[in-house]
């Protein structure tokens, strides 16, 4: 872009004219090309295309960054400083350049004209930063466009940087958007009804895969004779016009051009994959019909899934990653990719001329929806995401009043947003990433026998890899993204933290741990109200300095304890074991069971005297908790009937 020396009076819009006249060659100037080095883009069109200039993910249908957003005005100033910008760093990924044209656009709101260089001046910077605050917007967005102003000031179009980003998001950002709202984590019975639901999609359909595709395939055979001799018909009204056509030999689907069933068994396919492995939805949809692989490992076998990551990469260029997954998802890819061969197939005839389109048909989850003469072969987060609301809806997966409790805790940021007897308040492919990993610290993968029984389809590989993911990275070069790991450790800092401030709290402790600290609870004055605020515990448990892994019987606060505490004796024994009063109201059924044991066993047999002991000394430590928590019971005597005392005596 050529330098201008600009007149103080000139107007904006002189000043656009000028540059207009200046630049009347960059009309011609080649942004982007296609796979025979013909021009595709040019500078000041509408839209640059870079399908053939970057490398993609099977599942990322954005190619195209464009400047349709901005005004006519401005829109060939931001152009040009787009350009530049590339020019710097040639290997943006697509979703970034998109960002900062977001970013230039609102630059251009809040100055209302495009001479960067007044950023510079402290009067025009104040001005710009008062329009930003009646934007409203996020302190994410502000942290962006902070971002782009500073490239502004790389490429010397101005003088201002900012050095700071967060404090101007502090400064700028709407109060209600300046931390950002977490993605939900699913209450576990919520979301361990959409997958029962979801699996059983699979399962029903799975052996019919073959036979939906032909079906399928025949009616729109039907549709495109009909429109070869009919071209003036519309094809997207065949379907209302003449309906189902073509009969399948099981009942369950209706073959018709809304595809409405098999957009639920897409869904469903998508979503068990994406709730087994935590991928993300563009990683998700990259999975193709060789993904799926069974590898060895210490004499077990385990299922793996392998696509294609973006994020994070240089360029936005694609990497292939493996996921360690479970078996089922072996038969989602196989029932989605073999269902979805009708349309593989139009794409393959209608894109023949197009390599970059016949590489995306590779893909499992197309598009399926061809009687819409969609230009796009994958399946859209929008659809998938209607389709899984549709299945909750289905299958009447509504909160309950435990559920709206669950969810109010695990998703502090959007505590309330969940009602009684309603769907959830939002869904996107990311929730299910958040409570894959929420899942996982809440049922305690770090102790392979801690797992619940909602969720059955884990296997305990799955639970060994994020037990030790750098010992089977090792082994079977496999990584877990940063990202994940990340909301792993705020879910298990959350969990953590909100199980400790039970604790800190609860007016009893029993167990050895719970005597030791009511009695440094003493010492510092405790009065029975707030012993340790959330804070303080928070802080603990992001540096390391506090442990706690719930078992059965109660609470170890031994770090490196590798063993599960299972018996009630463990109260006495253990000089790590906290017991709460819930933990203690736990142990009444089983008491009562202990006692039921007892009295069947006491027969009078030598033989069961080491048993009869040990479940007496079970009942006697749960009831020294009762008395601990002020629980109201009757005392067991544990009297041995007299022919085993003679024995004994003898």
């Amino acid at each position: 872009m050529k330098n201008i020396k600009l007149n103080q009076k000139s107007t904006p819009e002189v000043i656009e004219v000028i540059k207009v006249i200046e630049e009347v060659d960059d009309f011609n100037r080649i942004v982007t090309t296609d796979e025979k080095g013909r021009a595709l883009s040019k500078l000041y069109d509408d839209e640059w295309d870079f399908s053939y200039n970057r490398k993609f993910s099977q599942g990322d249908s954005v190619k195209k960054v464009s400047f349709k957003g901005a005004a006519i005005l401005h829109r060939k100033n931001i152009q040009q400083v787009m350009n530049q910008i590339i020019g710097e760093n040639n290997k943006l990924a697509v979703h970034t350049m998109r960002g900062i044209v977001s970013d230039l656009i609102r630059i251009t709101k809040c100055l209302g004209h495009t001479q960067w260089g007044l950023l510079g001046l402290d009067n025009d910077f104040r001005g710009f930063k008062n329009k930003l605050v009646r934007m409203a917007l996020s302190a994410k967005t502000i942290e962006l466009t902070a971002s782009t102003i500073n490239k502004l000031s790389k490429l010397g179009l101005t003088t201002r940087y900012i050095s700071e980003p967060k404090k101007l998001s502090k400064e700028c950002a709407c109060k209600t958007k300046r931390y950002t709202r977490q993605h939900i984590a699913i209450p576990e019975k919520m979301a361990s009804s959409l997958f029962s639901a979801c699996i059983d999609t699979i399962e029903r359909h799975h052996a019919h895969r073959h036979q939906i595709s032909n079906a399928f395939g025949k009616y729109f055979n039907k549709r495109e004779e009909y429109l070869q001799v009919n071209p003036k018909f519309n094809p997207s009204k065949y379907c209302q016009e003449f309906g189902s056509t073509v009969e399948l030999d099981y009942k369950g689907i209706d073959v018709k051009g809304c595809i409405s069933t098999l957009g639920i068994i897409q869904a469903s396919c998508l979503m068990v994959i994406l709730g087994f492995s935590g991928t993300r939805y563009g990683e998700g949809v990259s999975f193709d019909k060789d993904s799926y692989k069974v590898k060895p490992f210490h004499k077990m076998d385990v299922p793996t899934i392998t696509g294609q990551i973006t994020k994070n990469q240089e360029g936005g260029v694609a990497k292939q990653e493996t996921w360690i997954t479970h078996p089922i998802t072996e038969k989602a890819i196989e029932l989605a990719y073999d269902m979805s061969n009708f349309s593989r197939n139009y794409y393959e005839i209608k894109f023949k001329n197009d390599p970059v389109k016949l590489e995306e048909i590779r893909a499992t989850f197309l598009n399926l929806s061809i009687g819409k003469e969609s230009k796009n072969v994958h399946l859209s987060p929008a659809v998938l995401i209607s389709n899984l609301k549709e299945i909750m809806r289905i299958n009447d997966v509504v909160a309950t009043e435990e559920d709206v409790t669950e969810f109010d805790l695990i998703n502090p940021t959007r505590k309330g947003e969940l009602k009684l007897n309603c769907a959830l308040p939002k869904l996107s492919s990311h929730d299910f990433r958040r409570t894959f990993a929420v899942f996982l610290v809440r049922n305690k993968l770090g102790n392979l026998m801690t797992l619940k029984h909602q969720y059955k389809h884990f296997n305990l590989m799955m639970t060994e890899w994020y037990t030790n993911g750098s010992l089977m990275a090792k082994a079977m070069d496999l990584a877990m993204d940063d990202e994940l790991q990340d909301l792993i450790f705020e879910s298990n800092v959350s969990v953590t933290t909100d199980s400790l401030f039970d604790i800190y709290n609860s007016p009893t402790l029993g167990g050895k741990e719970g005597e030791r600290l009511e009695k440094e609870r003493a010492e510092s004055g405790y009065s029975g109200s707030i012993y340790m605020t959330r804070e303080e515990i928070e802080r603990q448990v992001r540096s390391g300095s506090v442990s706690v892994v719930e078992h059965p019987t109660g609470y170890c606060f031994n770090p490196s304890c590798d063993r599960i505490c299972s018996s009630d004796i463990s109260s006495i024994t253990c000089q790590h074991e906290l017991v709460t009063k819930n933990k203690a109201e736990q142990r009444i059924p089983v008491r009562e069971r202990l006692i039921r044991r007892f009295n069947a066993l006491n027969d009078g047999q030598f033989q069961m005297a080491n048993i009869l002991t040990r479940i007496a000394l079970q009942i006697e430590a749960i009831e020294m908790l009762f008395k601990k928590h002020k629980i109201n019971f009757t005392p067991f005597k544990s009297k041995l009937k007299a022919n085993l005392i003679a024995f004994k005596e003898v």
